[in-house]
């Protein structure tokens, strides 16, 4: 990893450790932690910042002075950034002159936008109350992370006040016949740690490294992780130069039927830049080259070099040198699963044709795990049409193979509404694809994950913010007009439930109108939620019955927004 130092430590006896190859096992669930999270600064009241117009017309009338002191640019800066994240984004709709001040460097850190001015009174350690809740309803399964889709703003957002520059990364390696072993990586982040950054060294620990995370907090690079443990070689890592961090503590095992994570391109790193020339030029020498090379550093088994190795024949479009992988070597197609294959976006029509003709089943389905990356190759390239139509014109089925329920494997069309185009979904229903459980569920709980179009900005814009803002829209229509076909054509019914009575699946909310709610990430741009009005609207008039959103709205998500929403058209439907 580019611009990080890394160590290792011995914190006991034994020999180092041998970890296996990823994709030779991976987790049903992945253990998340979040640690003493920082106790926050800041008391929310549960009464909104400004009184409705009806409680305000019966109180007395506030004071000139009152108003001339939020009228103030400077005043209003002073109090509005002493509020904690939620009221200050709720702050922001109140008028023009409170949303006018919004680019202040002070509001902006107080957003978690920007760093904290050294020089400000404000300058002591601040956690976001939006970003902490986010720890507790971390994904803990490869679904929960296939169903996230956090927006650029989230993204953005410091994880602190002042932000700490780096992220440090502990892996305790334990061996079963004794020795722990701590491999310690510093990653420096100039401007802060940013939630995306995080979250993407999280996701990577538990879908890459298979490794439990723990997180800690309000402490240096160096610090133990663990007081029960020393050090043979000395008390600790403490340097002159150690910084504030946010911590991942990894824990691992190895030997016996225990796996860690990888090293493959860490501990072989000259033969997989030989064997990735080997790939870009399709060089079946070359790739001998890399073999032997490897082999002789005792890393690796055969077999767990040449996965590796087909892996990147598969992303460079490798045809000579994969077909010599299987035919000289003696690769295992059967080694190959779907989300191997689909692992870095859909391969080449050429790259799977070679597969198939070597005997690799396109409706296999990976039993060593569960969730979305066990399904067959089909639902992992449901999103290009003209693939879908090939993998069906070469043998794909519609129907997963090795399932007794929904439970084992989400139907196809369940996964077309949520990421497809509704051509892609009439084409698979021609096949005979059944609906399953969930296909509007899921077209709803898309929908949402996206913000609809606003027209032109008023200029100004930065290029990334604009070209994020417009893909987002084009996604939200493209999942709005899911959603229509569904309700409208396909004539699933708007008040269907998520799962058979009786069942207690997680993650099932009931009808599709309970999955908008949910919708409450913070958009820093947009307003405090995504605006789901269209989409609430649309299935309110198709006779949606709102009751249990409105519950989990007001008692699960806290989201306003929609509880206004609903009772804005029950007023409509009143008039």
């Amino acid at each position: 990893m580019a611009g990080t130092g890394q160590t290792a430590r011995e914190l006991t006896g034994g020999p180092a450790p041998r970890v296996l190859l990823h994709g030779i096992w991976q987790p049903v669930c992945y253990h998340f932690t979040y640690g003493n999270l920082p106790l926050q600064q800041h008391v929310v009241s549960e009464e909104p910042i400004i009184p409705d117009t009806a409680t305000a017309s019966n109180a007395a009338i506030a004071s000139e002075a009152q108003m001339k002191v939020l009228s103030t640019p400077d005043v209003l800066v002073i109090i509005l950034s002493q509020l904690p994240h939620s009221s200050l984004l709720k702050a922001k709709l109140v008028n023009k002159t409170w949303a006018g001040v919004f680019e202040n460097v002070e509001i902006q850190a107080s957003l978690f936008v920007r760093p904290r001015p050294k020089e400000s009174a404000l300058y002591t350690e601040t956690y976001s109350d939006l970003l902490i809740n986010k720890f507790l309803t971390w994904p803990t399964n490869p679904a929960e992370y296939e169903d996230k889709h956090h927006s650029w703003q989230w993204r953005q957002l410091l994880v602190c006040q002042p932000p700490v520059e780096a992220l440090e990364i502990v892996q305790q390696v334990n061996q079963r016949f004794g020795g722990t072993l701590e491999f310690r990586t510093i990653i420096p982040r100039p401007g802060g740690l940013r939630m995306g950054f995080l979250y993407d060294a999280i996701r990577y620990w538990h879908q890459v490294e298979n490794s439990s995370v723990e997180l800690l907090w309000n402490r240096k690079t160096g610090d133990f992780t663990d007081s029960m443990r020393i050090y043979p070689d000395g008390s600790n890592y403490k340097t002159l130069d150690d910084k504030p961090c946010v911590t991942i503590w990894g824990k691992t095992g190895v030997g016996c039927g225990q796996y860690g994570g990888r090293l493959d391109e860490i501990a072989n790193r000259p033969m997989w830049a030989l064997a990735c020339t080997a790939c870009e030029k399709d060089d079946v020498t070359l790739i001998d080259e890399a073999i032997q090379g490897a082999l002789q550093k005792n890393y690796l088994s055969e077999q767990e070099i040449l996965k590796l190795y087909s892996g990147i024949a598969i992303r460079k479009n490798s045809t000579k040198v994969l077909t010599h992988l299987i035919k000289h070597h003696s690769l295992s197609v059967e080694s190959l699963n779907p989300a191997d294959v689909a692992r870095e976006g859909i391969p080449s029509k050429e790259i799977v044709a070679t597969l198939l003709a070597n005997g690799w089943d396109i409706n296999a389905r990976d039993e060593s795990t569960t969730g979305p990356k066990a399904e067959p190759f089909l639902w992992h390239v449901v999103k290009d049409i003209d693939m879908v139509a090939w993998c069906l014109e070469h043998g794909a089925s519609v129907h997963p193979k090795v399932t007794t329920s929904h439970r084992s494997c989400q139907q196809i069309l369940e996964k077309a509404a949520a990421s497809a185009t509704v051509a892609t979904f009439e084409l698979l229903r021609s096949k005979g694809a059944p609906l399953g459980w969930r296909s509007l569920h899921r077209a709803v709980q898309l929908t949402t994950d996206y913000q609809p179009g606003r027209g032109e900005s008023d200029g100004g814009e930065d290029e990334r913010v604009k070209e994020y803002r417009l893909d987002r829209a084009r996604k939200y229509e493209e999942r709005m007009a899911m959603v229509r076909h569904l309700v409208d054509v396909v004539g699933i019914n708007v008040n269907a439930l998520d799962q058979p009575v009786g069942a207690n699946l997680q993650g099932r909310w009931g009808t599709p109108i309970c999955y908008v709610p949910r919708a409450y990430e913070t958009e820093m741009d947009f307003g405090l939620y995504r605006d789901t009005r269209e989409l609430t609207w649309f299935l309110l008039d198709r006779g949606a019955d709102p009751t249990r959103a409105l519950e989990l709205a007001k008692e699960v998500f806290e989201n306003e927004r929609f509880v206004d929403d609903v009772e804005e058209w029950t007023a409509k439907q009143l008039r």
